[in-house]
């Protein structure tokens, strides 16, 4: 504005001085500054003696092109902000509202009527300045246990401050730096600072451009020397496989690798799972059926059953004797002793047959560390039976299986006579005594009788068979039969035959008699060690057994001699709606060295029987709906296999479905990854009926398809394909879990997984 003439002054001119001051400083801040919603020279404090009272000093706000100053002090009162339970906390935001206040100031104003004649000034109140200010918001976050989270604040919002608050007031005030004003100084200090740095940038990368140039001629040298790719996947792979076998601990990584042995990387619960882990990854039952093992007719003449032991006719012989002697040994004249023995069970046989059954070569993985106690829940158990791997065991070798895997037939057995994985807990109260004696023969025991001098009035007499430990004593903890023979049927001064269920007893192993009882009984017996295959023995503190030198019990050791070397055994019919691909049998045995179980089968519409081996003609290819079963015993005069007929006796007839989904359970990688791949052996695999596709689902549910994949046949073994798929996720991810799918056009052609490994990049 300008007044160098004399002229009169009018209010607009006034104004405009004003108006255009003003423009021009909010040209200078939108054009040069353009901070959008900072503040600036604000502190913020607690009041004295007012614990929930903060005030905020004077200073500005820069809102784009304005700028709102306070000059005095703003006090805000938090007190209903606070959160109730003493508990919890909560973060409130300081937030500058901007605002322009109109100002009203008294002035004369002239109200005489033109033309002017007379001047009648009136005092009254007239806007004469527009003020920028702005006020205090509190914006709320939520109240939780501490860390509470701090409220959001827009973009378009200034926040001054966080305030965090508890039952007791204010109890931390945390300016929110990122929103205040920077000086051109500040910035010119820090601008100094990156000069600086860039400078060194600028050496650093002139010395690698340098270096990079001279190394240009040993780049391609350089990468002859990179390891390819497959060979990086055959270490992962391998370390993985090592991982295993040697229990390491599992922790973030981005290499697994599973050999589908145990269930424990896979998640049969989701929704889409549609797969069976059983050695391998098997396709999932369209039709199953699970039923007892039961004889077509229990009284034939050629077996004989005790309890559910089935073997073939026998009669009785004795195999072990001592016959002579004068002697007497009371068998309750010591303290009685408590203690809790363990008898073991029969071993368990598998056997499963079908045109769909085919061995999976990662049963080699049971060794791994952990795996073995594992193996005998997964292979045996059934109905509601468990088994418990019971820790080495003496002579019971370290895996305790034997297998016979062939294509459409493989047969799994525990190899000792007695196994530890499913045994029972008894306890001994009452006097022990006992006998050793070496089993020269491989018999199957039926009968123990011992030489009875004198029969108390009262007690029972318990008969306990067991094995013997390193040292040559009794082993309470592998008793392999028991019985209870009642104080009525004891007969004095006479042989008495206690009955046992038909055990076997190995060649070349010494094993004990001995009994408990409370009854004041007594004994024959024979000295100047007559018997020389064994001792007489008593145990008085439930732990340690005392040998006898010259002491033996008079007793015989009677087994069974067969009528007939091989006998047939019909069992009832398997049966499955639709048809069946698979047929297992499980069941408990004994089975001898030197003797044999077999199966045989009849399918519907067949005439003849075929037996359970791997011959190219199966008898379930045709689907059948019923098929007849029967078990041949072979073995000699002297010994002959057995089967136990009991509710863990079972038959079990499958039909599988013609497509399979195999999820595995949520990975979390050690570092995020973008690329990934998964590689698959395929056993069984026809590529002119069967198909694989692996996948990944993303933590959030994505299905990622692959972006390639490449099968390759096994040169060793033409039915086995490596399926290699590379993905790519797009964003980096942190979480995934591995999907396989596979189909088949027929039923009775289904390939499985035989091991499966992702690797994240």
């Amino acid at each position: 504005m300008s007044f160098d003439e004399s002229e009169i002054l009018l209010a607009p001119d006034v104004t405009d001085i004003g108006r255009y001051a003003l423009a021009g400083t909010d040209r200078v801040t939108v054009g040069a500054l353009g901070w959008p919603a900072h503040w600036s020279r604000l502190t913020v404090a607690t009041k004295p003696g007012a614990p929930t009272v903060v005030i905020v000093s004077a200073g500005e706000m820069h809102n784009v092109g304005a700028i709102y100053a306070n000059g005095d002090p703003i006090e805000t009162d938090l007190q209903v902000y606070k959160p109730i339970a003493a508990s919890d906390e909560a973060w409130v935001a300081l937030v500058l509202r901007p605002r322009t206040d109109e100002i009203t100031l008294n002035r004369a104003i002239e109200t005489g009527e033109e033309p002017l004649q007379e001047s009648v000034p009136v005092v009254m109140p007239v806007a004469k300045r527009f003020s920028r200010v702005f006020g205090i918001t509190v914006q709320q976050g939520m109240a939780s246990p501490a860390p509470a989270r701090r409220p959001v604040i827009a973009a378009t919002d200034c926040c001054v401050a966080f305030v965090r608050l508890t039952t007791s007031g204010v109890a931390e005030i945390v300016a929110n730096e990122p929103a205040r004003v920077k000086t051109v100084y500040e910035i010119e200090t820090r601008t100094v600072a990156l000069e600086v740095q860039m400078v060194k940038v600028i050496q650093d990368t002139t010395t690698i451009a340098t270096d990079l140039a001279a190394l240009g001629g040993d780049v391609l040298e350089l990468a002859r020397r990179v390891p390819p790719r497959e060979l990086v996947e055959q270490f992962s792979r391998d370390i993985s496989r090592h991982n295993q076998i040697l229990n390491v601990p599992e922790e973030a990584r981005n290499y697994w690798f599973d050999q589908a042995l145990v269930k424990d990387r896979w998640d049969f619960a989701h929704a889409a799972a549609r797969f069976r882990i059983n050695e391998g990854i098997r396709f999932q039952y369209q039709n199953e059926r699970d039923s007892q093992i039961r004889l077509l007719n229990p009284d034939s003449a050629d077996i004989k059953r005790s309890g559910n032991l089935v073997l073939p006719a026998w009669s009785e012989v004795t195999r072990v004797a001592n016959l002579t002697g004068s002697g007497t040994k009371d068998i309750s004249n010591t303290v009685h002793t408590v203690v809790t023995a363990t008898q073991l069970q029969r071993p368990v046989t598998k056997v499963s047959y079908g045109p769909t059954i085919t061995v999976c070569e990662n049963m080699a993985g049971w060794g791994s560390a952990g795996l073995p106690a594992r193996r005998p829940q997964e292979v045996f158990a059934a109905n509601g039976r468990t088994f418990q791997y019971a820790g080495y065991q003496g002579a019971q070798s370290f895996d305790a299986h034997q297998v016979h895997a062939v294509r459409e037939v493989i047969t799994q057995t525990t190899q000792e006579s007695y196994t530890v994985y499913n045994t029972e807990t008894f306890g001994l109260n009452g006097a022990i005594h006992g006998q050793t004696f070496l089993s020269s023969q491989v018999m199957i025991a039926t009968s123990i009788e011992v030489f009875v001098k004198r029969v108390g009035s009262t007690g029972d007499v318990l008969l306990v068979l067991c094995l013997l430990n390193e040292a040559g004593a009794p082993d309470f903890n592998s008793v392999i039969a028991r019985v209870n023979k009642p104080r009525g049927e004891l007969v004095a001064n006479a042989w008495n035959k206690i009955d046992i269920p038909p055990t076997l007893l190995d060649q070349g192993e010494r094993y004990a008699w001995f009994t408990v009882t409370t009854g004041n009984h007594a004994f024959g017996t024979s000295d100047a060690n007559a018997f020389s295959g064994g001792s007489a023995f008593v145990c008085t503190d439930g732990v340690w057994s005392q040998l006898s030198t010259t002491e033996d019990f008079l007793f015989k050791v009677n087994g069974a001699r067969f009528a007939a070397s091989r006998v047939t055994v019909p069992l009832e019919s398997a049966i499955l709606e639709g048809g069946m691909t698979e047929l297992t049998l499980l069941f408990d045995n004994l089975l001898p060295a030197g003797t044999k179980i077999a199966f045989e089968v009849k399918s519907e519409g067949r005439d003849e029987w075929v037996p359970i081996d791997p011959r190219e003609a199966n008898a379930l290819t045709n689907l059948p709906a019923l098929v007849q079963i029967r078990a041949v015993l072979i073995g000699t005069a002297d010994i002959a296999p057995g089967i136990v007929i009991d509710q863990w006796a079972r038959v079990r007839t499958g039909r599988m479905r013609n497509d399979l989904q195999a999820i595995g359970k949520e990975l979390t990688f050690g570092f995020s990854s973008s690329q990934a791949q998964i590689v698959v052996n395929m056993d069984a695999y026809d590529s002119v009926h069967h198909t694989c596709t692996p996948k990944i689902i993303l933590a959030d549910g994505t299905v990622v398809s692959p972006a390639s994949i490449t099968p390759v046949v096994d040169r060793e073994k033409p039915s086995r394909t490596k399926f290699t798929a590379n993905f790519n996720f797009g964003s980096p991810q942190t979480r995934a879990r591995w999907r396989l799918d596979a189909t088949t056009d027929t039923v009775v052609s289904v390939p499985f997984g035989q091991d499966i490994q992702l690797n994240a990049f």
